[in-house]
């Protein structure tokens, strides 16, 4: 699985060289890989700290509004308990 995920990578390289140098450099190919395969994960890490965040922020003011429920606006009656 990690190995197809690299060659997808190269591929995506490769598709975007105007034109493949012959005898080009496997190793250099691999590493650009795998740097860019490292650049996108560092991406979607951030992208999930700053969800994370926001999630994290949003059930902090929900358990507040839980924990001090507005007043009832006037003309609006209270539920039974």
């Amino acid at each position: 699985m990690v190995a197809d995920f690299l060659m997808e990578a190269v591929r995506k390289i490769e598709s975007g060289q105007s034109s493949p140098a012959a005898g080009s450099n496997q190793f250099i190919l691999l590493l650009q890989a795998a740097l860019n395969i490292t650049s996108e994960h560092v991406q979607l890490k951030q992208q999930l700290t700053e969800m994370s965040q926001r999630i994290t922020k949003q059930t902090e003011r929900l358990h507040r509004l839980m924990d001090n429920p507005v007043a009832p606006e006037s003309g609006c009656t209270p539920a039974p308990s």
